[in-house]
């Protein structure tokens, strides 16, 4: 979806790399994705947390308004 390429594992499930919940729940919206912010490698776990949830929030509403 969107060009992305999901990662699966049979046995332990989907993986998505930063930023791309995002672009499948903007894809899924038919909206365009917001950009990822640009930052040090420190904040690395920080940025990924909150993709996590900004990708997990919009593809709920995704879903539930589909």
């Amino acid at each position: 979806m969107a060009g992305i390429d999901v990662d699966v594992c049979a046995e332990h499930g989907t993986w998505f790399d930063r930023g791309e919940l995002q672009r499948v729940a903007a894809a899924r919206l038919g909206t365009k994705a917001e950009p990822l912010p640009s930052g040090p490698p420190c904040n690395r776990a920080v940025d990924l947390a909150a993709d996590v949830a900004m990708g997990s929030i919009r593809l709920f509403f995704a879903i539930l308004f589909d």
